[in-house]
């Protein structure tokens, strides 16, 4: 038989065969102790998988809202440095800002006096 790592189906399993061994092997009491003890300890282990998620949960929301923060304020810091050291200036790349630059005529034709011939 496969194990089953289903958490309610191997509880319900495990005490089922508590009850059963109570009334039939009151011998036991080692081997009954023994998987309550083990039945508790699964059942904490469960409690805590369940609060880490939740954890997991609200530390992803607070991560996602420090990281909206974070924009926004990298976004403020290239607002005030383009208004302190001009758009126009070179050190701007430093901060990931594509400076303003002059447009070049490199590539473009004057037109021509001639009118084109049919």
């Amino acid at each position: 038989m496969p194990p089953i790592f289903s958490y309610p189906k191997q509880t319900s399993e495990w005490e089922g065969v508590l009850l059963a061994a109570e009334e039939l092997l009151p011998d036991l009491q080692a081997e009954k102790a023994e998987l309550t003890e083990t039945l508790t300890r699964v059942r904490f282990l469960k409690e805590r998988q369940d609060s880490l998620f939740v954890e997991r949960q609200e530390t992803t929301r607070e991560l996602r809202q420090a990281l909206l923060d974070g924009q926004d304020l990298v976004a403020k810091v290239r607002d005030a440095a383009r208004y302190k050291i001009g758009r126009r200036d070179e050190r701007l790349a430093g901060l990931g800002i594509t400076p303003l630059r002059e447009r070049s005529t490199k590539g473009k034709e004057a037109p021509s006096a001639e009118p084109a011939k049919p």
